[in-house]
């Protein structure tokens, strides 16, 4: 699932080195990249370094954004996932992990990871076709 910030929260994340350069950054519809510390749309302006007090789209309280994130194919991920990284189906949401040998998947009802049980229809073609991202 994709969480969303503000704008505050983004310029703190790259003002605190957490977002890197090259990073993505979504917002209604608009792409901005994390470059030299600051948030750009590739024009060269530079927004996170001239947050103007109430007239910077960073400070909007209407506005939100979230961190675009790498897409892989479920070959890459399954072998991330058999690693013991954390592993998300872009199409459906589902996210497993693999502990102690042992598979788990997230239970959004129980708000928590519970042994996957192979007789579900999770791993179904569209899924299986579907992007995927690896989680840290």
């Amino acid at each position: 699932m994709e969480k969303t910030y503000k704008g505050w929260e983004i310029a703190k994340m790259i003002s605190e080195g957490e977002l890197k350069d090259g990073t993505v950054i979504n917002s209604k519809g608009s792409k901005f990249t994390v470059l030299y510390g600051c948030l750009t749309n590739g024009l060269n302006e530079k927004y996170s370094r001239h947050v103007e007090s109430g007239n910077s789209f960073l400070t909007s309280t209407s506005r939100t954004f979230s961190i675009e994130r790498k897409k892989y194919s479920f070959a890459e991920a399954f072998k991330a996932y058999e690693e013991g990284k954390e592993i998300e189906c872009c199409y459906s949401g589902q996210m497993l992990k693999k502990e102690n040998e042992k598979d788990y998947c997230f239970d959004y009802k129980k708000g928590k990871y519970v042994p996957l049980s192979f007789d579900e229809t999770f791993f179904d073609i569209t899924n299986i076709r579907s992007e995927w991202y690896i989680n840290d």
